[in-house]
């Protein structure tokens, strides 16, 4: 909710900012004379043109990232084959797309990654030819950098030489390998080697005002962008996917802001911190279900949760911290404690619930800020899990530290897990569970790793990187004078 919010337009799955042109110049051309305008048969035109586009990719020296590429430098691979039927990858002997073709949604890679995010940045529109059927088109809207715009420019860089020769391909429905040689240079899909037009219009892109259906304008996208670029020039050669979130909370905890992007991401920090350490939790009790006297059976769930509750108290009592959950907290109000590097699950879990009651002390005082700041400016009115932990923390402070880690693990991981997968299943048919809980009884069904979700961080780190704003060294040119020009709004 909050990555959605922070960073309007922007989807945490895709890994090149080109499609972002590659797409808008697609739709024209679907309404341009090369093609029919029956809504039907957009889904079939844009399925030949990313496995086309895919196949492009497997001819060149960097494929990573691009979707459908497993599938296609599979084909490629063949030695025998010089010419590429795309029917056939686009669409499998009975006519479906789920099983043998370069991707499984009907609707291509363009339904399922990036339909919604060019929608949600205004560079495609939707036409209702009838009640059921729609037209993708791209944007010509004034005031803002429309599809249209961005097409043109896509168009212009790639050549009209080779937009007819690609075109062609996906009319006649197969493509040569000579032909795949021809194209290559100029649908590189992370390079932007004579295209600068078009990548300075994606940077303008990105710093341009977030749409979000009302009349208030803001820029949450563009004042994260800069405040990433402002990171990399301050903290250069860090892991970047990972601790931007955490340098922002870093300053928000030095000086507390109302400014809504220095709170979003404070809070995004907090909940993808609670997400990894309660990742760590389960994973560890998944680990000790599937071992030792336990490995295969269905096992009393009281006596597990109760087994592994004392455990774990029993580290943290060895490391000084003991007694209520109130005691334990004001003994870390002196700092962030230093842990013993154990090895095990007992100590793993126990520096995971030591870090929770942490962040709740150094935290807890900025709670009814942020609570606000979510509601007023991401109309976010639920309570996320970590304000949650802070809460249980508050309500059962004199609870003895055993009892409350027994309530958190059966309430908060093991039953919420198991909640959570059954909904998403009951929704998509996709079994997420790693447990089976019945009358009482656990048994164990699969592990999980513990990852934080900060690697959505990653799309906007090699979004910037591709628009030669920064490198592994830090702020390029370019990245140096967006951050000149553009002062934050």
């Amino acid at each position: 909710m909050l990555f959605t919010a922070l960073l309007r337009g922007l989807n945490n799955v895709t890994a090149r900012i080109r499609y972002y042109s590659f797409y808008c110049w697609l739709m024209d051309a679907f309404c341009s004379p090369h093609a029919s305008v029956d809504p039907k048969q957009q889904p079939k035109f844009i399925r030949k043109a990313e496995y086309l586009l895919a196949l492009i990719q497997t001819q060149t020296d960097d494929a990573l990232g691009i979707p459908g590429i497993n599938y296609a430098s599979a084909k490629a691979s063949d030695s025998n084959s010089s010419i590429f039927d795309l029917q056939k990858g686009t669409y499998n002997e009975s006519g479906g797309t789920r099983t043998g073709t370069y991707f499984a949604n009907p609707g291509g890679v363009f339904a399922q990654y990036y339909a919604r995010s060019l929608n949600d940045i205004k560079l495609i529109g939707e036409n209702e030819v009838s009640k059921r059927d729609k037209l993708y088109v791209a944007s010509n809207g004034e005031g803002y950098l429309n599809g249209k715009t961005l097409a043109n420019a896509f168009a212009a860089s790639i050549g009209s030489d080779n937009i007819s020769l690609f075109l062609q391909c996906v009319d006649d429905g197969v493509v040569s390998r000579d032909q795949l040689g021809s194209l290559k240079e100029r649908f590189r899909m992370k390079s932007f080697a004579d295209a600068e037009e078009e990548r300075d219009l994606l940077i303008k892109l990105l710093l341009q005002e977030d749409f979000r259906g009302s009349d208030e304008v803001t820029y949450y996208r563009k004042n994260t962008l800069l405040l990433f670029l402002e990171y990399i020039k301050n903290q250069p050669g860090n892991d970047h996917n990972v601790d931007f979130p955490k340098y922002v909370y870093q300053q928000y905890i030095k000086a507390p802001s109302q400014d809504p992007v220095h709170a979003g991401w404070y809070a995004y920090y907090l909940d993808d911190n609670y997400q990894y350490q309660a990742s760590i939790l389960l994973k560890n009790i998944l680990g000790i279900l599937n071992s030792g006297p336990y490995k295969d059976l269905w096992v009393e769930l009281e006596a597990l949760v109760h087994e592994i509750a004392k455990g774990i108290t029993d580290v943290l009592s060895a490391q000084g911290y003991s007694g209520t959950v109130e005691h334990v907290c004001s003994l870390l109000k002196g700092g962030e404690p230093q842990w013993q590097q154990n090895r095990g699950a007992y100590p793993a879990m126990s520096e995971a619930l030591l870090n929770l009651f942490y962040q709740t002390t150094v935290n807890e005082p900025y709670l009814e800020s942020i609570k606000d700041i979510q509601a007023r400016y991401f109309a976010m009115t639920g309570v996320d899990d970590f304000s949650r932990f802070i809460q249980l923390c508050k309500e059962q402070a004199q609870w003895p530290l055993e009892d409350f880690i027994h309530d958190f693990l059966e309430k908060q991981i093991i039953r919420k897990h198991f909640r959570v997968a059954m909904r998403k299943y009951h929704q998509t048919g996709i079994a997420s569970y790693k447990f089976l809980l019945e009358d009482g009884y656990i048994r164990f069904l699969d592990g999980v790793e513990a990852t934080h979700m900060d690697s959505r961080i990653g799309t906007v780190a090699d979004f910037l990187r591709e628009l030669e704003l920064y490198d592994k060294d830090g702020l390029l040119p370019l990245g140096e004078e967006c951050l000149e020009l553009e002062g934050r709004l």
